[in-house]
């Protein structure tokens, strides 16, 4: 009974916050709404942000979920910009409020999390044994800190433009980049990894 009422509560407010800005949303528009009383919610919850906290881990939660193992970087970040855009009104009212900082701080969890399993793959590959570890992280970093940038400048044009294609646009655009990146940092490259760099590039 405790999880069905703490899931109760959580799917109410996530239906408020898809309708409500946060700043308007009460406790009692909350208990109300799932029909339970007031001691019921602060069983569960110390207040309203630690119920965004938690709803904003399991919107991450998901994204994390649904990353393969065998993935490629484009499909890992349109994994995270289609999640977002499935609750992007809930999304913006919590990053226009004052709890932003929680939803900076799962994103970039998400976004280091995807870009970390994306290296592990790219580690298994034969191409990429000789690539210094420093480079690797180099890389993996910047990727992190592009696409969480994106993310957060989408939120701050109040999702004025579609994610989802613009993740995909930007994918074709720097499709093999980073691929193209590590196999050429003073590294002698030849036969097929040249053409392919060649191809990438041009």
């Amino acid at each position: 009974m405790p999880s069905f009422t703490k899931k109760a509560i959580e799917n109410s407010f996530l239906k408020l916050l898809n309708e409500t800005p946060l700043t308007n949303i009460t406790v009692k528009m909350i208990v109300d709404d799932c029909q339970i009383n007031r001691n019921s919610f602060y069983y569960h919850f110390q207040d309203i942000p630690s119920l965004v906290e938690a709803i904003i881990i399991q919107m991450l939660d998901r994204i994390i979920q649904l990353i393969p193992d065998d993935l490629n970087i484009s499909d890992c970040l349109l994994e995270i910009s289609e999640e977002l855009d499935r609750n992007k009104r809930a999304l913006l009212h919590v990053w226009n409020s004052g709890n932003r900082e929680i939803v900076e701080k799962h994103l970039l969890f998400a976004c280091d999390y995807a870009v970390k399993r994306y290296m592990e793959c790219a580690r298994t590959l034969e191409d990429y044994t000789f690539i210094q570890e420093e480079d690797l992280l180099l890389v993996g970093d910047f990727m992190k800190c592009e696409f969480y940038g994106q993310i957060t400048n989408w939120l701050s044009q109040n999702m004025s433009f579609d994610i989802i294609e613009h993740t995909k646009a930007l994918s074709a655009l720097f499709a093999g980049t980073f691929r193209s990146a590590l196999l050429s940092n003073g590294h002698p490259v030849s036969g097929m990894e040249n053409n392919f760099i060649k191809e990438d590039l041009s």
